[in-house]
């Protein structure tokens, strides 16, 4: 296809440029397609040429000197949720001793609990790092004692040792539930674990309360 000109035309200077003086119009080619692209031919005429419209979302390529442009698609990377979860307790973890016991029996749905990329183990208290970034963990624990010699603690544990902790002394062989949470920040490597134990400094038990007292949270932040 080509414009046909009407009227005068100036060519103009090399200061001016070329001027087109009148009217231009586009000849009936046929119906064009609203989202279809012009693009210049092959010479000598240099005819415009209708490129129909693509695909949605699809991308113009060129494709070299002397060849038609053309659509293609172009795949979008796929979407990676961000690492996370949140659980709570499921039941009592009863008989804690002065040994460290893992904190497990979690539980991360039905909503609002929620494990974006299982990388949580629910039955062993376990998060296993796939991506190395820095994470936000809030842990929250509802416990109760048998004995109140000693310090109770509750700690949190990055590959197996203790990052950050609480210590509790309980004033009363029959004191209520006591609530203890540790709210921090994590710089994670690939394959690094995180768990939470609880465990007494002198002899007797201690025994760890279903949710809502006790929950585990992590959220990845870069």
């Amino acid at each position: 296809m080509s414009y046909i000109i009407t009227g005068p035309v100036d060519l103009g200077t090399a200061a001016t440029q070329t001027n087109v003086n009148g009217n231009v119009a586009l000849p009936d080619v046929g119906a064009q397609v609203e989202g279809d692209l012009f693009y210049r031919g092959a010479g000598p005429a240099y005819n415009l040429v209708a490129l129909p419209a693509g695909a949605n979302t699809d991308v113009l390529t060129a494709q070299g000197a002397g060849v038609a442009p053309k659509w293609a698609t172009v795949p979008y990377p796929p979407i990676v949720p961000a690492v996370g979860f949140s659980a709570r307790k499921s039941g009592t973890q009863i008989g804690i001793n002065t040994t460290p016991s893992i904190i497990t029996g979690w539980s991360v749905g039905p909503a609002p609990e929620y494990d974006t990329t299982s990388a949580f183990v629910v039955g062993t208290g376990i998060f296993t790092a796939a991506i190395a970034a820095k994470y936000s963990v809030g842990l929250g624990v509802a416990f109760t004692n048998n004995n109140n010699s000693g310090m109770r603690i509750i700690a949190l544990r990055v590959n197996g040792i203790e990052a950050f902790k609480r210590e509790f002394q309980p004033t009363s062989n029959a004191a209520p539930v006591q609530n203890s949470t540790i709210s921090t920040q994590l710089a994670l490597s690939v394959s690094d674990t995180v768990d939470c134990v609880a465990y007494r400094t002198l002899p007797g038990t201690m025994d760890i309360l279903a949710s809502p007292g006790t929950w585990f949270s992590l959220t990845q932040l870069n």
